[in-house]
């Protein structure tokens, strides 16, 4: 699975899980690793980059090829 965020409108770039963060500053890869967020759940929530000033974005999950 892919993860990615809009960055400006309509250019999405992929985001490493581990530079994602909640309101509580938690990790994305922290969070689906304890199971506090499930991957299937993710499209279209919002996380904010490491930059915590500028607004959360919002995230899309693209599946594997092979689990399609």
């Amino acid at each position: 699975m892919r993860i990615e965020i809009e960055f400006y409108p309509g250019d999405w770039i992929e985001m490493d899980p581990r530079d994602l963060y909640d309101e509580l500053h938690i990790s994305l890869a922290d969070s689906l690793a304890s199971g506090r967020v499930k991957a299937d759940q993710l499209d279209g929530t919002y996380w904010w980059t490491f930059d915590l000033t500028l607004p959360a974005r919002e995230v899309r999950v693209i599946p594997d090829v092979e689990s399609l």
